[in-house]
Order: structure tokens, then sequence, then C-alpha cells
């Protein structure tokens, strides 16, 4: 038996001594109950919850892998069909529609409270940017500015014309929300 193998097998072994934690209450007294799909199936002996030895986040069903590559692919632009055909691809599991379009929602609304509480550390430069489009014919132009160290987005602002009060707004728009984020 070559090393890299006696490696393996003593790491697994040693990952089969470690004992398993619930994922619900992170209890020691788990024991095995049977296998579901070849994948085993737990019981904790504390919260009476059984659960899959898997990665899965608890009430969910799919590894936490899965989801975050569900949620990377939808804000890189791609379909709801688009992403279960990746995911049947990478790992064999095929979720609806709506699942995954469930996983979007619930896990964008933590994100979001999450980020609420996180104040940005933006610095004295700021960086201002103008972009203009053609919609509908006319020129609509999209107003932003960022820090320049944590390119924290500070404001934005949409606008039909192209003034100085325009640009004045975004100024505006940024020092409250430094301000806020200062409190």
């Amino acid at each position: 038996m070559d090393t890299e193998r006696l490696v393996k097998l003593v790491q697994i072994v040693v990952e089969q001594m470690q004992p398993r934690r619930c994922k619900y209450c992170d209890s020691a007294h788990v024991v095995r109950q049977g296998h579901n799909k070849q994948r085993q199936r737990l019981l904790c002996r504390d919260c009476h919850r059984t659960y899959m030895d898997d990665d899965s986040i608890p009430g969910m069903k799919t590894p936490k892998e899965q989801i975050a590559a569900a949620l990377d692919m939808y804000y890189e632009g791609m379909s709801l069909n688009a992403i279960r055909r990746h995911l049947d691809q990478m790992y064999h599991n095929r979720p609806s529609d709506s699942t995954v379009y469930d996983w979007i929602t619930k896990f964008s609304e933590i994100a979001i409270k999450e980020a609420e509480s996180h104040k940005p550390n933006v610095g004295d430069v700021w960086v201002a940017d103008e972009t203009v489009l053609k919609i509908e014919g006319k020129n609509t132009w999209f107003w932003d500015i960022i820090d320049a160290k944590t390119r924290f987005l500070l404001a934005s602002h949409i606008s039909t014309v192209r003034t100085t009060r325009d640009a004045r707004k975004l100024m505006e728009k940024a020092a409250r929300e430094l301000a806020r984020h200062h409190e």
C-alpha cells in the first residue's frame, strides 16, 4: 500500500472516530438511523430530530455549496433554467424553478439584513461618475459616487438633464449616507 492511500485511509478512520454533532442543537448524542439514497441518516437523542449526514443547512435537503453556486449564478445573470441545468450537470441535482427562486429570495433577504448591520469604513476621497444612456430616444444620466478606497457605493442618482444641481444632489445623498453610517 502506498503512502498516499494509507494517509487517506487514516483520515477516513479518524473522521469516523470523531463524534458527530447535531446540526440543529449541536449535541454529541447522535446515532445512525439507516440510509436514504446512499446517504447516512442520523438521529439526535437530545432534540429528537432526524437528518441526513451531509453538508446541508438545517431544514434543507440541498448542500450549502450547491445553494451558494445557484445564488452566484443568479447574480451573474443566469436564468433559473440555466441554473437548474448547471446544478444537474455538476451535482446531479435538478431542483425545481420555484426551489431555486425560494433560495434566492430567502438568502438575499438574509444578506440584506446582515449588510445593514455593517458600517463601511469610508474615507475622504470619493469618485463620482456619470453615464448617459438613450432611453426611448431621450438622454438619461446615471450618477454614482463611491469611496475611492473601499469601492463602497455611497449614492446613486438618475436625471433627465445634466446640471450642477444634479451633481449637488448626488453629493448631498452621499453625505447623508455617510452620516447615517457614522451614527
